[in-house]
């Protein structure tokens, strides 16, 4: 076979190239700037768990059956005033609306759904003014529980739910100017754990913004802590201050440090569904922090320790600075279930996470009003598919019918029908470790290996199967169609790096708030290979 370029009948090339304009015009890219729903939950994961709960499959079943009953249920109101002074309202509100919203998710039931929208359109259109204790505090945990719930309605099931969208830009603006801009983004007070509960509650609020600007300053903050005032040392690595994972609070107790870092976690995760690995930042310190503290918890006493305890901005060190806190130790905060799914996806071992998940004593995960738990059915981590090293794979994009090839010498990747067979579409995975894979043509030759090219234009180009370097393996990780996998360069520092199917019939590496079918590729063995 010899085709380099696409096989396109006319008709095909036509609507293709429609389809090009309208997911590329300015005002197809200007009205959805991030991925939604990509909060806590992209669209995969509400089919998983529709889907898995309705089919009463394991674990699934069991944690909906644990929370199906629990309060708050469809009668569930708010009750709010213009001027809030209750420091705690927006917590409990907040995480009703998002438990609602998930047992929307899990049942179908329109009253779910209706109840959780009630909840965020009666504080939109009620609460104009907060004076109350802590709202760096207490207002994060809560605006980011209403805000994933926000994120899910409006766009969850292609806006199933049925919120008006007039209602969800005044949702917008009210998170925008009551919450984000006056308090849980400005001023001080922002170290320690009231710190990361805003970097966790304004990258929910971020999110459901579609704000670009907004989810930056929130990964800088994650990243550096809130640099806007002498008390904002939220970072990972500020928080999470030794690489062994030793924390600020770690001599404190075991529910102040969880909670702290529990934040954090749900800002990577929240950013890792927008294409953002914030996993691997400063070597990996979030899996430190959270395997260190799941090690104490699950009974095991060889831990590291430092006095020497890391503290910028010059904080009260609460307990004991020489050694870790037995106070409440054995609590285990509801966390982990959203940790594993995190971790795999990222391809990182977590061991004390697994043992913790594992413990007959943490399940069914429980939820309170900082952190969602519930995740037996909303944070089960499925492993990422591995390709059989001995077989040949098609690469296919199933939704266009097209097939990605290479020869041996060329240098770029082409695309033909899918009715193609030959040695010039079949190709192998060979592991690179840590749960990423090097794409090869299973017929070899002197360009053999599949990677993205260092210039700029996003083409894929193929090189020897000697290649090493960020932009030559592969992580994979669910589509958006079924049976689909998205395949991402897992270490590269460029903007783009998931490998799709352009509309030009062109391989290509595109952004994490690609369109969704053009880089949901489709993995299949090759019939007899072995």
């Amino acid at each position: 076979m010899n085709a380099q370029k696409p096989i396109f009948t006319l008709e095909l090339w036509l609507a293709r190239a429609l389809m090009f304009l309208v997911l590329w015009s300015p005002a197809a890219l200007g009205h959805a700037q991030l991925v939604h729903p990509g909060g806590w939950h992209t669209q995969a994961d509400l089919d998983a768990i529709r889907s898995n709960v309705q089919a009463q499959q394991e674990p699934w079943i069991t944690g909906w059956k644990a929370v199906a009953n629990e309060r708050p249920d469809a009668k569930y109101k708010a009750n709010v005033e213009r001027v809030m002074t209750d420091k705690f309202a927006l917590s409990r509100n907040g995480h009703a609306a998002y438990q609602l919203a998930m047992k929307w998710v899990a049942t179908g039931d329109q009253a779910y759904a209706d109840a959780a929208i009630g909840v965020i359109d009666h504080w939109v259109e009620t609460v104009e003014v907060f004076d109350v204790w802590g709202p760096t505090l207490t207002l994060s945990t809560g605006s980011g529980f209403m805000a994933q719930a926000a994120e899910i309605l409006a766009h969850g099931f292609e806006g199933e739910a049925g919120w008006p969208e007039e209602k969800i830009e005044a949702a917008q603006g009210w998170f925008k100017t009551k919450i984000y801009g006056p308090w849980t983004n400005t001023g001080a007070m922002r170290s320690s754990n009231w710190g990361t509960s805003c970097v966790g509650g304004n990258m929910s609020i971020a999110v459901f913004c579609d704000s670009k600007k907004m989810l930056a300053q929130q990964v800088n903050a994650y990243k550096h802590g809130y640099r806007d005032t002498r008390d904002g040392c939220a970072g990972v690595a500020q928080y999470i201050f030794s690489p062994t994972g030793q924390a600020f609070e770690s001599g404190r107790d075991q529910a102040h440090v969880q909670g702290g870092i529990a934040h954090l976690v749900e800002a990577a995760f929240t950013a890792w569904n927008q294409g953002i690995d914030l996993v691997k930042y400063a070597d990996y310190r979030l899996v430190a922090g959270v395997e260190y503290h799941a090690k104490y918890n699950v009974g095991h006493d060889d831990l590291p320790w430092t006095s020497k305890i890391y503290n910028p901005c010059d904080r009260n060190i609460l307990g004991s600075p020489d050694r870790i806190s037995p106070d409440r130790r054995g609590f285990v905060s509801p966390m982990y279930f959203m940790c594993d799914k995190l971790f795999t996806q990222a391809g990182r071992a977590h061991p004390y996470t697994d043992e913790v998940i594992s413990h007959p004593d943490y399940l069914p995960e429980f939820s309170n009003t900082s952190h969602p738990g519930m995740g037996q059915f909303a944070f089960v981590a499925v492993p990422p598919f591995a390709p059989d090293p001995s077989k040949k794979y098609y690469i296919d994009a199933p939704a266009h019918d097209l097939r990605i090839g290479a020869t041996g010498e060329a240098e770029d990747v082409f695309t033909t029908s899918t009715a193609t067979t030959g040695e010039n579409v079949e190709w192998v995975f060979v592991d690179q470790g840590k749960g990423a894979w090097y794409i090869q043509r299973a017929a070899g030759g002197s360009k053999s290996r599949l990677r993205a090219r260092s210039r700029s234009n996003g083409k894929a180009g193929m090189r020897s199967a000697t290649s090493r370097g960020p932009l030559t393996y592969y992580r994979l990780s669910g589509g958006d169609l079924p049976d689909t996998y998205f395949l991402t360069l897992p270490d590269s520092n460029k903007k783009q790096f998931r490998l799709q199917v352009d509309a030009q019939g062109d391989v290509r590496f595109a952004s994490a708030s690609g369109q969704g079918s053009w880089e949901s590729l489709q993995l299949t063995p090759v019939p007899g290979s072995e």
